[in-house]
């Protein structure tokens, strides 16, 4: 079986959608199943998290912590104060000489402190002990297009993913411009072999009309000339998956799967988890309103659009399954049970007790401060576990794991 869990940085999200996304992954390990004639918990079977701004920590931490350490999530993030961590860290005199340095800005301060909670691991390390493969996703400024932290990715600009660490590609996908500096990187385009091979392919593509969203295939790096850095910020802005990238990833995926477990696939399933906040209306209540508050109000309407069309995407996606299904290759397809089905779950913050509209205000309203009291945080983690054991879709899918196992 393989799940997917996309955790979208929307308006608002920072430590507020970690905490909504914990409170999801960890009423998902309470759920058991039996596989293989042992006991496992729902969470442990999640084969790939996609990670955007606060969702990219949590799905970081999961996968290279595993289901054992998870828990420590709360103490290590969630009730820490973070934000006071950062401010400290400017007072600090190594950290004034790095920032008259322009190689080094805020978002680097921030990715220093995610080191406390990532002890400096890199990809190389998820990768060798990885308990779900990782994707990590920031936006390019220049072109408003997601950047995918996966090897792929990298092999195309010929750089190294094993190097890179975990940490500054969370603060890269959390950066907020104007708040945070964007994390750059050099773009080698063409200077490799593997990114030759990548750009014949992209022309071959090109030349007959295809027109799939594979990172190859991307005009904004076909030529280094034209762009020899990569500008890196909030992964939220810009992660609207297409339905044709949808297809595939998703091969992609089953293919790596099937590959590494010999195993029959039955379902598919597809969780997202959307921190999604108020459209900011609630600053009509104010008689004055901040820069802050502007800035909030605009990026949130940014992120809350973007986020609607990804989710009608997804929807789109799951009513074409069966066509999709069919143009599979036999190679792959060969491994599907005849009636693969595919589960879509995605779970919203707004949904949260919509019947008692004080309490649904107040969740929606909590700030988007990196650091947030601990009743805020304990009421968003008991809203994910709410809401996903409220969606109607979840309850089919435990229905049809009670069949199948």
């Amino acid at each position: 079986m393989t799940l997917h869990y996309y955790g979208l940085r929307l308006f608002r999200g920072g430590v507020r959608s970690a905490a909504f996304a914990y409170g999801v992954l960890d009423q998902l390990s309470k759920e058991q199943y039996i596989w293989g004639n042992q006991r496992q918990s729902l969470l442990s079977q999640f084969d790939y998290v996609r990670g955007v701004s606060g969702g990219s920590i949590v799905g970081a931490y999961y996968a290279l912590y595993g289901e054992s350490q998870f828990k420590n999530l709360k103490k290590d993030l969630l009730y820490k104060d973070f934000q006071g961590d950062l401010i400290g860290r400017f007072f600090d005199p190594q950290v004034w000489i790095g920032l008259i340095s322009k190689k080094y800005g805020r978002s680097h301060v921030m990715a220093g402190i995610m080191n406390r909670l990532f002890q400096r691991k890199t990809f190389k390390d998820l990768r060798q002990g990885a308990y779900a493969h990782l994707t990590v996703v920031s936006n390019d400024l220049t072109y408003n297009t997601p950047f995918e932290f996966t090897a792929e990715q990298f092999n195309f600009i010929c750089s190294s993913l094993d190097d890179v660490q975990l940490s500054l590609a969370i603060s890269a996908s959390s950066a907020v411009p104007i708040l945070f500096d964007p994390i750059s990187l050099k773009n080698y385009t063409g200077q490799c072999d593997v990114s030759k091979e990548m750009l014949k392919r992209y022309k071959q593509l090109t030349a007959y009309g295809k027109k799939g969203r594979s990172f190859y295939q991307e005009k904004a790096y076909y030529s280094m000339k034209n762009k020899q850095y990569i500008h890196l910020a909030d992964g939220g802005v810009s992660d609207n998956l297409g339905v044709q990238y949808l297809m595939d990833k998703l091969s992609f995926q089953m293919r790596e799967h099937v590959f590494k477990s010999k195993t029959r696939i039955k379902n598919v399933v597809m969780l997202v988890v959307n921190a999604m906040a108020s459209d900011g209306k609630d600053i009509d209540d104010k008689a004055h309103i901040t820069e802050r508050d502007v800035m909030w109000v605009i990026s949130g309407n940014i992120l809350n659009k973007q986020t609607k069309k990804t989710i009608q995407n997804l929807e789109l996606f799951k009513r074409q399954w069966k066509r999709y299904v069919a143009t599979l290759p036999y190679r792959l397809k060969k491994h599907l049970s005849s009636n693969v089905k595919f589960h879509l779950i995605v779970l919203n913050l707004s949904e949260f007790r919509k019947a008692d509209q004080e309490i649904n205000q107040r969740v929606l309203n909590i700030g988007t401060t990196l650091t947030l009291k601990k009743e805020d945080v304990d009421i968003l983690i008991q809203a994910g576990r709410e809401v996903l054991e409220e969606s109607h879709e979840f309850q089919l899918l435990k229905r049809v794991l009670k069949v199948n196992h």
